[in-house]
């Protein structure tokens, strides 16, 4: 206890033989050898074109508007799978065949279908003819148009299902002048991209509406971002976003309004702009939210601010001492600080033993 007691005699004493006289209240005087003495040390400020206002975790997401579930349009079995998991696949391109006997069932509709419109057309126009030469009754003119709009919505009902299936204007057209079944049903991607998952095993039964591939375009990726309710007032849409790794940017598009009840976490989505054909869907990120600077801001040790009377001052290296300068503090991360402010950045800036000039300039016993 004496030592301490003796140690901050010795700091009192030396820092009052150092300190001249202020010429004003915000300058203190200081020699050359007497900075070398207590240690300071100097430093010029940092311009900074953007800065960090904090870090959190991210995930990596595709888009909804970007993915696409593939479903088997009929029940039947996995007969041959032509992808695998993570393969990129073009538009169109063909992904799986199932054995469907329900197809052949839907073959045979349409073809009966189809049969049976050509004959109610047929009798369509000759009793058109028949009751417009008085032929026929005014009922019987009727039944035979209902009966033709009924058999037209059938037939489009069953074509709207053949199409579901894969089948396209080629097809449909064989299947009326060839009238050939076909039980192969043909599973070809909607989009272009990647395949997420495949939820299908070769040989395995299916069932109508089960979900066989899971296919994304990954061009646009997005991050999801969990922020604390408390920090996420400082952010704005447009605010950047980077890994710290310093390989990914992004930017924010949305701040939602709710809050996750769990873990009092506000989501955060920024959209990637460069760097995500280096990312993984599902994959988590340590990022740093970033703002760029609107107007002259500086990075400078935190060592180098000193408050007093709920202000923050750096010390300006001046001709003979130290001018103090009041500045505001933007942004905190670690052992940086950026801050703003009337401020020269050509000028040094005192970084080190910065509590022995506060002591001088506030004077012996100053109220802190």
């Amino acid at each position: 206890m004496m030592k301490h007691t003796s140690l901050l005699t010795w700091l009192i004493v030396t820092i009052s033989s150092l300190v001249f006289a202020a010429e004003t209240s915000h300058h203190v005087a200081f020699t050359r050898q007497q900075q070398q003495t207590l240690g300071v040390r100097t430093a010029t400020l940092q311009a900074v074109e953007q800065y960090t206002l904090f870090n959190a975790p991210a995930v990596v997401e595709v888009p909804p508007s970007n993915e696409t579930i593939i479903n088997s349009p009929q029940a039947g079995f996995a007969q041959q799978l032509l992808v695998s998991e993570g393969e990129s696949v073009t538009q169109g391109q063909l992904l799986a065949i199932i054995n469907s006997p329900d197809l052949l069932s839907l073959q045979n509709d349409y073809l009966q279908a189809y049969s049976q419109l050509q004959l109610a057309e047929n009798a369509f126009q000759r009793d058109r003819k028949l009751y417009d030469d008085g032929i026929i009754s005014r009922r019987r003119w009727q039944q035979t148009q209902t009966r033709q709009l009924a058999l037209q919505s059938s037939l489009q009902q069953t074509l709207a299902l053949l199409e579901i299936a894969g089948f396209g204007s080629a097809d449909i057209n064989r299947l009326q002048h060839k009238r050939q079944l076909d039980s192969q049903l043909k599973i070809v991607a909607p989009i272009a991209g990647v395949i997420l998952e495949r939820n299908v095993d070769i040989g395995q039964k299916v069932e109508r509406l089960d979900p066989l591939f899971h296919l994304a375009d990954l061009k646009q990726l997005w991050l999801n971002i969990r922020v604390p309710q408390e920090q996420v007032d400082k952010l704005l849409a447009g605010d950047q976003v980077t890994s710290l790794d310093q390989h990914m940017t992004a930017s924010v598009t949305l701040i939602h309004r709710g809050v996750d009840r769990n873990d009092q976490t506000v989501l955060v989505r920024a959209a990637i702009i460069q760097g995500g054909e280096l990312l993984r869907v599902g994959q988590q990120l340590a990022i740093s939210l970033m703002r760029k600077a609107d107007g002259d801001l500086y990075r400078i040790p935190l060592s180098a601010i000193v408050r007093h009377q709920g202000q923050s001052y750096i010390f300006e290296q001046a001709t003979q001492g130290f001018q103090v300068r009041p500045i505001e503090l933007v942004s905190q991360q670690d052992s940086d600080a950026v801050i703003t402010g009337d401020l020269n950045p050509s000028t040094h800036y005192a970084t080190a033993s910065v509590v022995a000039i506060k002591a001088a300039w506030l004077g012996l016993g100053g109220n802190e």
